[in-house]
């Protein structure tokens, strides 16, 4: 039999459940959870402050528990995620008790564990329930690789010798996400509706929207002997958001530059679009290249790059340029977004 991380998926239909997890509440007792390792030992229980409750415990064995999937939608990938429940333990006798998600492609195979909470045998809360909230995706350390299409939620006891001990009663699971919460963005960053939102500049810049798994739609710029580029539409702002710290996010590749530089910048604006100034964030020079990576640049109130007096708005470029205009190069890039942030 095939692990249950390789078993294809049939069909993922996106619906809108309760904290998103299946009987996250435990209230149709395991149903919709499976045991990994089969042999683990996990209950539920009924505690009268909380309800139905998972109780999962490890006694000289590794034990955990999955749940079912959970399919997101695309616009959810690039959205920042919160995983939430409540938890009682005791002092864990060896091993390390872990909270995770798990990110799974169309095909079922895991991408990605991002282990969002640990237990030691340092660590507890001394039998009484706490409640836990952990974030992943945007604007943190575990970013959703670009081909995911659902999540898993994973509680689990492990250690390396596989002689864990410890117990937990675990309740209230839900997972929820900021994809649908309003706010300035950029236009078509993820290039799903072509060069809509975008404009070549120079005006006879070589560039193409192609297919490219498993990162989606991306746009390659070419320079072949001649500077290159595109800017953004304007992304405006209000004036209560002048004062506001901002993230660029952008997902690139560039191929080994021949000659000048591959750049990525800003144009801040003013009301009337007129360009106050371009701040720099990144500058590829002739030799170097950078496989694909997602990079995020702070820029506005309290970062090292400060929007001018009069900003009303800002465009994101894209260009290749050399001091006698004849650059050398081709980079691609996708999932660009722009959001308001808190400083660190």
């Amino acid at each position: 039999m095939k692990p249950w991380w390789t078993i294809p998926m049939v069909a993922l239909t996106f619906t809108t459940l309760a904290g998103r997890v299946p009987n996250g509440n435990f209230a149709e007792n395991l149903d919709r959870w499976e045991l990994q390792p089969v042999k683990s030992t996990a209950k539920v229980e009924d505690v009268e402050s909380h309800g139905k409750v998972l109780a999962l415990s490890a006694v000289d064995a590794n034990s955990g528990l999955t749940s079912g999937l959970i399919p997101i939608a695309p616009a959810e990938r690039s959205a920042q995620w919160t995983l939430q429940f409540e938890i009682q333990s005791e002092p864990i006798p060896s091993g390390v008790f872990a909270a995770s998600v798990y990110a799974v492609n169309a095909d079922g195979k895991m991408l990605k564990q991002m282990g969002l909470y640990h237990l030691s045998a340092k660590s507890s809360n001394n039998g009484s329930w706490q409640k836990i909230s952990k974030k992943f995706g945007r604007d943190t350390r575990f970013a959703l690789p670009p081909e995911t299409t659902a999540l898993r939620v994973r509680f689990s006891f492990w250690d390396a010798s596989g002689k864990c001990r410890g117990a937990v009663r675990i309740a209230a699971v839900e997972l929820t996400n900021d994809a649908a919460a309003p706010g300035p963005c950029l236009t078509n960053g993820n290039f799903d509706g072509g060069m809509n939102g975008w404009k070549l500049r120079p005006a006879g810049s070589t560039v193409a929207v192609k297919p490219l798994p498993p990162y989606g739609n991306v746009l390659e710029i070419v320079a072949d002997k001649a500077n290159s580029g595109i800017v953004s539409q304007p992304v405006k702002i209000q004036e209560d958001e002048r004062n506001q710290p901002w993230l660029l996010t952008v997902r690139m590749q560039a191929d080994p530059v021949v000659k000048g530089s591959f750049g990525v910048s800003l144009y801040a604006l003013n009301a009337d679009g007129k360009e106050l100034k371009q701040i720099m964030f990144y500058s590829l020079r002739a030799g170097k290249e950078q496989p694909w990576k997602t990079i995020r640049f702070r820029f506005g109130t309290g970062t090292k790059k400060p929007l001018p007096e009069g900003t009303a708005g800002f465009s994101v470029r894209f260009s290749f340029w050399d001091a006698q205009g004849d650059p050398s190069g081709t980079a691609r890039v996708t999932d660009i977004s722009v959001t308001p942030v808190s400083l660190p």
